[in-house]
């Protein structure tokens, strides 16, 4: 892989990230166009691609954590406080009891994520091999998208995330696709 085609990549992983579309499935169509051109980079389902594409994801999760430092921050000392408070006081105020749910329902979704993309990876190496899967799954995400947006408005904040909000979210296709669509919208409202 040249320098310019990582830096492609880079591009396209920053473009789309932030859009609601599939930023990895964007990646793996612009590797397939690329290799279709004459690049002598590896397959996008090889070990070697994969793990490009996750230290780019891994790139994308630094510049939010940039973004939302502030935001972060707080949440993160908060949480600290919180587990000092249940550790030392052997009770914990209602802010703090929060904190520690919402602690458990994102471990929670990244458990779930974990266990289904060990469960289907064969299947995503199959799709990352054959472009033509690609837009079939895009479609799909359209599809998704567009439905969601078709429901009736719905006010939900972040007190009312539950286990079954918290595995749905996990489950949902496109990492990155779904969370800009009213899905993940509805969580980061507040009332």
């Amino acid at each position: 892989m040249t320098l310019f085609e990582a830096a492609l990549l880079g591009i396209v992983q920053g473009v789309f990230v932030f859009v609601p579309v599939s930023s990895t499935a964007h990646l793996v169509l612009t590797q397939h166009f690329l290799i279709a051109q004459g690049s002598q980079m590896p397959q996008p389902e090889s070990a070697q691609m994969i793990l490009f594409d996750l230290i780019v994801h891994v790139g994308t999760l630094v510049s939010i954590i940039v973004v939302f430092r502030k935001t972060l921050a707080q949440f993160l000392g908060g949480s600290l406080t919180a587990a000092r408070e249940i550790a030392l006081e052997r009770r914990a105020s209602p802010q703090a009891r929060f904190l520690i749910w919402l602690w458990a329902m994102g471990l929670l979704s990244v458990f779930v994520t974990g266990v289904m993309g060990l469960t289907f990876r064969d299947m995503f190496e199959r799709v990352f091999a054959n472009p033509a899967i690609i837009p079939i799954t895009l479609a799909t995400t359209g599809a998704l998208l567009w439905l969601t947006d078709r429901l009736k408005p719905r006010r939900y904040g972040l007190k009312d995330l539950g286990i079954g909000m918290a595995l749905a979210l996990a489950s949902v296709p496109s990492g990155g696709g779904m969370r800009a669509g009213r899905c993940g919208r509805v969580l980061v409202r507040r009332r």
